[in-house]
């Protein structure tokens, strides 16, 4: 059985520790390198197919990580022997490939999954895909595209247009720190045609822009000073990071976010060494109509062709890349769906758009 359920972390700072102490922690931290090498040994005598050793040599020190890939293999006996197994998670849809991976021995009718409603009524929620910016100009959020000037142009107009229509806040959602960084310095500079203003400054002036920090413990500030300025006669703007601080456990209410803007989608780094295995046993070990993953008690040669993924159906390897996706997407609006009357808006034209809303044209608007 399949749950979800709402989750939350904290954690905490501590001040002076005495040398003492110190000293101890020292040796405790000692102790804990050792365990992590010998739980890397432990984990390279299972079976090869089971996992892959992944060395990184850049950016920064060289690292050694082993990714293990056979979920099913580690986890089945959990599902054998208990009454009930529950996954409780804040933010598990889609769950496809989840179920796939640990639950593949076990009849389907016997995996339920289960959602509590929304505190929100359909009624309070607009959901749109917005495919262009106020030229005209269709949306390309690619990874290789996503520093264009002309591309961070059109986004920031169209950005400024919903801003003079949206009240108290706004959040808009990048799918990384490095195309933030990007659209704010071209934005800084730029302006959207001979003779006007920067589009920050024009941005600023409909409402103050708040940034999400690289580093989480900046984030308390941040996030009061935003609240404070929501809740003015003006409003805010809040430029956050899919898989950042800000989309992690931090509920906007109400005035907090009235609108949600998501800027393209934040797929994973598809040339990842270790997403690349990932997608690869998958895509061996699973078809359409369920996994063949095996215990790693049985030989390799026992799968067979059984386990190869079905031509007729779709890819299980890309239904995983496809579901980090969106898993990383609800997780970063989810929170800001506790208005009691809120917008969201995908900003992208390569999704399609039957899957989340018919996408529309923003209007320009003259300063």
């Amino acid at each position: 059985m399949l749950s979800e359920s709402g989750a939350a972390a904290a954690g905490g700072a501590r001040g002076h520790v005495p040398a003492a102490e110190a000293a101890a922690e020292a040796d405790v931290v000692g102790v804990t390198a050792l365990f992590a090498v010998q739980s890397f040994i432990r984990a390279c005598t299972g079976a090869d197919r089971d996992g892959r050793v992944i060395i990184s040599l850049h950016p920064g020190p060289p690292v050694m990580k082993f990714v293990a890939l056979n979920a099913h293999a580690s986890f089945r006996q959990i599902v054998d022997e208990a009454h009930a197994v529950i996954l409780a998670g804040g933010t598990m849809s889609p769950m496809e490939d989840i179920v796939q991976q640990l639950f593949s021995h076990i009849p389907p009718a016997r995996v339920r999954t289960f959602s509590c409603d929304h505190v929100v009524p359909a009624d309070a929620l607009t959901a749109v895909a917005v495919g262009a910016g106020p030229t005209g100009k269709v949306f390309d959020f690619r990874r290789g595209m996503r520093q264009e000037a002309d591309m961070l142009t059109e986004l920031g107009g169209a950005l400024q247009s919903l801003a003079a229509r949206v009240p108290a806040g706004m959040v808009v959602f990048f799918p990384s720190y490095d195309m933030e960084a990007a659209a704010w310095v071209h934005w800084s500079r730029a302006g959207g045609g001979a003779g006007e203003r920067p589009l920050l400054d024009r941005l600023q002036a409909c409402k103050p822009v708040f940034r999400e920090p690289r580093r989480g413990g900046d984030c308390d500030v941040l996030l009061r000073s935003y609240t404070k300025a929501a809740q003015s006669s003006t409003g805010a703007i809040l430029f956050a990071v899919v898989g950042g601080k800000v989309s992690e456990g931090i509920n906007f209410s109400d005035d907090l976010a009235r609108c949600v803007a998501v800027v393209g989608l934040p797929y994973a780094n598809a040339s990842s060494a270790e997403l690349r295995e990932r997608m690869a046993f998958l895509s061996a070990t699973c078809k359409p109509s369920g996994c063949t993953l095996l215990p790693s008690s049985l030989p390799e040669h026992a799968i067979g062709s059984t386990g190869a993924a079905s031509s007729g159906g779709e890819d299980a390897g890309r239904v995983y890349y496809e579901n980090l996706c969106m898993r990383a997407v609800n997780q970063s609006i989810g929170p800001c769906c506790s208005a009691a009357s809120t917008a969201h808006l995908h900003v992208h034209a390569r999704v399609p758009v039957d899957h989340i809303a018919q996408p529309v044209r923003c209007r320009k608007k003259s300063d």
